[in-house]
């Protein structure tokens, strides 16, 4: 949390969008911005990389791991997802969005939000 400069945190089921509910947590610094992260049991990261939506993916790497960095079509600066898979048709779904901190170009909304998926990732592999 202090390497992303997130001072809370709390557990809740989070939506993410076609894939339902899922259990994770929201990180926030005040009303500065937030990041949150759920557990997807029912899609991999591909799942994002098939171009359908309002959403545009990527490959991208995060710590060793496949994943697809995630931004909405026609929006700039709104927010960053990046997908991570973790396990055969699972994922770690990590948003960052600016809530009062705009200004940020969409390559450092991304930027930030990759930071925090790979210290998490860095952080599971040592739980095993």
């Amino acid at each position: 949390m202090a390497q992303i400069k997130v001072t809370k945190t709390s557990p809740q089921k989070l939506e993410t969008a076609g894939l339902g509910e899922a259990p994770g947590c929201f990180y926030e610094n005040g009303l500065k911005y937030t990041y949150s992260v759920a557990l997807i049991t029912n899609k991999g990261a591909s799942f994002w990389l098939s171009g359908s939506g309002n959403t545009e993916a990527k490959v991208v790497d995060v710590a060793g791991y496949g994943a697809a960095q995630i931004t909405l079509i026609g929006t700039e600066g709104v927010n960053c997802s990046v997908a991570v898979d973790v396990a055969e048709g699972q994922q770690l779904n990590f948003m960052y969005s600016p809530v009062t901190e705009k200004g940020d170009s969409q390559e450092q909304l991304c930027s930030k939000v990759n930071k925090a998926a790979a210290l998490a990732v860095e952080t599971l592999k040592t739980l095993k």
